[in-house]
């Protein structure tokens, strides 16, 4: 087992944070790339409803 210094775990914990973020951040855009006709369809419905 290797031991690291302090400077490659946090490097290592930034990577691991950076690519879940990135990670999270493309499956989002992908998911609404995807889901676009019905998210603007289901906007348009809330914002054209009668207010009260």
């Amino acid at each position: 087992m290797t031991f690291k210094t302090a400077d490659e775990a946090a490097r290592e914990r930034v990577h691991v944070a950076l690519h879940i973020l990135w990670t999270t951040a493309v499956g989002t855009l992908g998911y609404v790339k995807n889901e676009w006709k019905e998210l603007e369809a289901a906007i348009y419905s809330w914002l054209s409803r009668p207010r009260s």
